[in-house]
Order: structure tokens, then sequence, then C-alpha cells
């Protein structure tokens, strides 16, 4: 059902990473990391790893989002969404930590932000498989 509160929350984890196509990830005021970023600036067209992590995490969560009548699969889902989004966040902070004095962006609060709702997505299905279960059970 697309009233749920999961799907609100899925649709919302799918909407954060897609900030990522304009937000920053960090920062370098110096100019020592121009050789490798050219600008200064990390974002998820730096890499190739960053943008497909990106795209498939925004995709599950978006596929996740329309299997509302399959829980036990959107559950699965979700669950492969949140290794995205970890994949995602890891690679990120991967990148930053190889040049120190870097100042972190509002892009790297997205991916974080993102396993959050994705989290309480993921509870909020688990409740409504046990509801239903507790009412197949009383039939």
């Amino acid at each position: 059902m697309f009233q749920r509160k999961q799907t609100i929350f899925l649709l919302l984890a799918g909407i954060l990473p897609a900030g990522l196509f304009k937000a920053d990830l960090a920062i370098w005021p110096t100019s020592e990391k121009a050789m490798v970023y050219g600008d200064n600036i990390l974002d998820i067209s730096d890499n190739t790893a960053l943008l497909i992590s990106t795209i498939a995490a925004i995709v599950l969560c978006l596929v996740a989002m329309l299997l509302f009548k399959n829980r036990k699969l959107q559950l699965n889902i979700v669950y492969l969404a949140i290794l995205g989004l970890i994949a995602l966040l890891g690679l990120s902070v991967f990148f930053i930590s190889n040049a120190p004095g870097f100042q972190p962006a509002i892009g790297l609060a997205l991916p974080v932000i993102s396993i959050l709702l994705v989290v309480l997505a993921s509870r909020g299905i688990k409740s409504d498989e046990k509801l239903v279960r507790s009412s197949d059970r009383l039939r």
C-alpha cells in the first residue's frame, strides 16, 4: 500500500542519494588534491564506483517501495539497499580519507540519513509482516 509509512521512508531514502548528483561530498581548501580531482571537490562523478553505488542505492530503494504486495521480497531488497548505501558511504569515506585537510560537504550526510530511513522502513515492513501472521493465526 502506498499510504504506509515505510513507503514514505523508502521514497525519501531514494530521493536523498539522488541529491548527490548536485551536492559535493568533500571540499579541499588547498590545492594538494588538484591533481586527483581537478577542482578540489569530491563528488560522485569523480569516481565510477561512487556513481554506480549511488545509482544502485536509488534503484533498490524505489524498487523496494513498489514491492509492497510481497513483503518478504521487499525486505530482501531493502537489505540490499542498506548494503548499497553502506558501500556508498564506505567508498566516500575511503576517498576522503586519502587526503588530509578536507572540509565535509552536505553530500556526506545524505547516505547516512538514507541508511536511517531504510532501517526505519525495514522495521515497518517487519511489523506489517508480524501483523499479517498474527491475523492469519486467528482465522
